[in-house]
């Protein structure tokens, strides 16, 4: 489908949380999507926001730096404290839960093995028809030892994400 502002065509760009929107109320996908009205940020989105970025930075500096200088404790630590300037506004019950979230990450490379990372918060995007553009940002891509490659959604919700990159190949017939 192809959009007319001020006389032009566009391509329609959408995205996996857009379809979401949409699906779940048109009215909401019209006032974020259309009018693009401004949001006012929920804490279960802060949530989500500061395990994001926090392991978007510790991921950033384990590829760059290794644990040459410091120790995978230490770098999260350092990760965690630079986002947490950014988050001032949130309680502390939430800082704790995300810390916690995080520390149970940790824990869980610490016994399992770091991941070989290829590429964090990488942007995307494909046609799904001549006029449809889908696109986003793939959290992390990490290498498998077999040399394929992995995908990673971070999510901090309890919900099902039933729109999952796959769910719109399967929906729309053209991954």
């Amino acid at each position: 489908m192809l959009l007319v502002k001020d006389h032009k065509l566009e391509l329609l760009k959408i995205s996996a949380s857009s379809v979401k929107s949409f699906d779940q109320c048109p009215r909401k996908y019209f006032f974020n999507y259309i009018q693009r009205a401004p949001k006012k940020q929920w804490d279960h989105f802060d949530l989500g926001n500061i395990c994001h970025k926090t392991l978007e930075i510790f991921h950033k500096i384990y590829k760059k730096e290794g644990t040459k200088k410091r120790s995978l404790d230490k770098i999260m630590s350092y990760a965690f404290s630079v986002i947490r300037q950014d988050f001032k506004h949130v309680t502390d019950s939430m800082l704790l839960e995300a810390k916690n979230m995080l520390l149970d990450y940790l824990q869980f490379v610490k016994k399992n093995g770091m991941p070989i990372v290829k590429g964090v918060e990488t942007p995307f995007e494909f046609n799904i028809t001549e006029d449809i553009l889908i696109r986003g940002f793939i959290d992390r891509i990490d290498i498998m030892k077999d040399g394929r490659f992995r995908i990673i959604d971070y999510k901090t919700t309890k919900e099902d994400n039933e729109y999952v990159l796959i769910e719109l190949g399967n929906k729309y017939g053209r991954i």
